[in-house]
């Protein structure tokens, strides 16, 4: 049913609170980009009258049914308004946020929602909360069979009703985005924090997620994305690696990465001398470096240490262990190694063992000594040192899955180091 508002109504009322009483004592939105007032719930009767994006508004009404997006094949609910200048009327949900009510706050969130924080650039007397898009994707004529389309917005609005805000998660038909960990820490050494996001996207079809770091900052009254650090590894298109994901440090100003790469061995950087045999049964490993130091003159992160590709070190785990020419026990063996032997490990080899209808991944390292002698080993022999992903890699290899799509971990790979007190952390 249209819900019809008298033109003349846009032009009363007055909003008595400032921004905050509103966040904290109201049912508020936020304008995602920029919006039209209506008079009515429908496209038809348009007021000349719209609003940027970051614009405040009290949530006076609401209609009961989702309408169909004149834009796109979703529909939203349209949602009655009134603005801070005192302007009444109508705008569709495909273009605000809506406050979450402090109940359905989901507990990842709860320590953002409804928050004085001090930001810059016109923002340091703020609130932050909770914001949703809600509507569904419309795909069937029976609603009820129409998937969720939904957004989640971390917002923050100053004392004058403004708004900047950052897209933390969603779902759709085409996939689903979650926060892993979200902290507000001072990274820039401007006395305003920086919002830290680590975050996970899942699209409808792909076989693994993809794992983001993200910081943002309030520069020059707009939320600006000042680092994106895509943190998924793969072993090959699609096969996720087994050291998971990047490793990043975050220390003051700077942000580290480590991580171990498994690349075609004819593109091998540490060393120019590895001889590529197999395009499916082999990976050279390498293991790479780089630190990223905020400038700001710029206004950004850039990189004080490039990156470096190096080789993996390692140790063998038992005495008098045996290394062979090719990767298998019945190749000609080579020579011995002890606990004490200091090696590379520069190739990764897999082999495929038959056990009646069962089969068996069996992974081989090349190694290589300190006096250039290099042969295979069972890799579940050696044992990876001296980097973040050495407990993980090794269990890997002490007991590798048949398929690189059932290895899980429960690892964190982002260590944030600083002095949070003037801000909320929190990791789920």
């Amino acid at each position: 049913m249209k819900l019809f508002l008298p033109f003349f109504l846009l032009l009363v009322g007055t909003v008595t609170m400032n921004a905050s009483d509103l966040i904290f004592q109201k049912r508020v939105a936020t304008s995602l980009n920029k919006v039209s007032l209506y008079a009515d719930s429908s496209y038809s009767n348009y007021t000349n009258v719209y609003f940027q994006q970051g614009e405040l508004f009290e949530i006076i009404g609401e209609t009961f049914y989702e309408h169909e997006d004149d834009a796109q094949n979703q529909k939203f609910k349209w949602f009655q308004i009134k603005s801070s200048g005192g302007k009444t009327g109508w705008i569709f949900g495909d273009g605000i946020a809506v406050i979450v009510e402090d109940t359905a706050v989901k507990k990842e969130y709860q320590s953002f929602h409804k928050k004085k924080t001090k930001f810059s650039s016109g923002f340091e007397n703020a609130v932050t909360w909770i914001g949703e898009l809600k509507g569904h994707d419309n795909f069937h004529e029976q609603d009820y069979l129409n998937p969720i389309y939904e957004e989640t917005y971390l917002i923050v609005t100053n004392d004058r009703g403004k708004s900047v805000f950052v897209n933390i998660a969603g779902q759709s038909e085409m996939g689903k985005t979650s926060i892993v960990n979200m902290q507000l820490l001072d990274l820039t050494n401007d006395n305003s924090p920086e919002i830290i996001m680590e975050s996970n996207r899942f699209a409808s079809g792909d076989n693994m997620d993809v794992k983001s770091f993200v910081i943002q900052s309030v520069l020059a009254g707009t939320m600006v994305e000042i680092l994106n650090e895509e943190m998924t590894l793969e072993y090959s298109e699609q096969i996720p690696s087994p050291a998971f994901s990047k490793y990043i440090e975050v220390i003051d100003e700077t942000v580290r990465v480590e991580y171990v790469d498994y690349v075609s061995c004819d593109q091998y950087a540490a060393s120019n001398d590895v001889k590529s045999t197999s395009k499916t049964m082999e990976r050279c490993m390498e293991f790479v470096t780089y630190t990223y130091i905020w400038n700001e003159r710029k206004n950004g992160f850039e990189l004080i240490y490039p990156e470096t590709r190096d080789y993996l070190v390692g140790g063998c785990k038992i005495p008098n262990t045996s290394v062979y020419k090719e990767p298998s026990l019945s190749s000609n063996r080579l020579f011995e190694i002890t606990p004490f032997t200091k090696l590379k490990v520069i190739k990764h080899f897999e082999t495929i063992d038959k056990y009646g209808s069962t089969k068996k991944i069996t992974p081989y390292f090349l190694i290589r000594l300190t006096n250039g002698k290099e042969g295979f080993v069972k890799a579940k022999d050696i044992g990876i040192v001296h980097i973040e992903h050495a407990d993980l890699l090794n269990r890997f290899y002490n007991n590798p899955p048949l398929s690189k799509t059932d290895w899980k971990s429960e690892k964190s790979f982002l260590k944030i180091i600083g002095n949070s007190t003037s801000s909320r952390s929190g990791k789920y």
